[in-house]
């Protein structure tokens, strides 16, 4: 059975660990989206080494286990190549953003390949270099088809920020590890908590994602 009390003793403890989940998603969001972006453009470029480059770092990154790669940049490339990523931090918001902006990246070359064709014809048409065109024309509409998939991938990077205590950071599950471990009669308790914890935080991103949801099938009916 679970206790008021049980609660009052857990969210505190829990708590401690907060700022390491919101630091981690928000810095894993940045980078991803800059990296979707930039791998997204590269797939697309007529070099085709650039293109069988960034292939090559996306299938990588999509064909293998997020938690293989926290633990590749925390220790396997200081232990086996003496790289060091600086901290655990940056190491685990490398690894989400890397695994995610790969994913992503499919989005935003899709969704730019997507846009009418007659898009790009009337751009050449007004005598725009290829740069305005992508710029002025073709992005602007690309963007609102990814707004939808961006805010759903941003709820999923908040789920992957539970891997990064494997790597030893001190974040809400980790907390939530050492009291399950120190008192096993709360432990349900404890697992209930850090699920209402991750809750809470998703709460805000889930209205975001509706809202792009609703702008973008605004922009396409206008």
């Amino acid at each position: 059975m679970i206790k008021i009390s049980s609660f009052i003793e857990i969210f505190p403890q829990l708590s401690r660990g907060m700022g390491i989940t919101i630091i981690i998603l928000i810095g894993s969001a940045i980078f991803s989206y800059v990296t979707a972006f930039i791998a997204g453009f590269l797939r697309l470029s007529k070099r085709k080494f650039v293109r069988g480059a960034t292939t090559v770092y996306v299938e990588i990154f999509r064909g293998t286990s997020l938690i293989v790669q926290l633990f590749w940049f925390s220790y396997a490339l200081p232990m086996l190549f003496g790289i060091r990523i600086g901290s655990d931090i940056l190491a685990a918001v490398l690894a989400i953003s890397l695994n995610y902006g790969a994913y992503m990246s499919e989005i935003v070359r899709g969704s730019i390949l997507s846009v009418a064709k007659g898009q790009t014809e009337a751009g050449i048409a007004l005598n725009m270099t290829p740069f305005q065109r992508m710029r002025i024309v073709i992005l602007p509409q690309a963007v609102r088809m990814m707004l939808p998939e961006f805010g759903n991938y941003l709820i999923q990077m908040l789920k992957a920020t539970s891997l990064v205590s494997l790597i030893g950071l001190t974040d809400v599950l980790y907390y939530g590890s050492i009291l399950r471990s120190s008192n096993i009669a709360i432990e349900s308790t404890v697992y209930l908590v850090i699920l209402i914890f991750f809750f809470i935080i998703a709460l805000p991103l889930i209205w975001l994602t509706r809202r792009l949801e609703e702008f973008s099938k605004k922009g396409v009916e206008t």
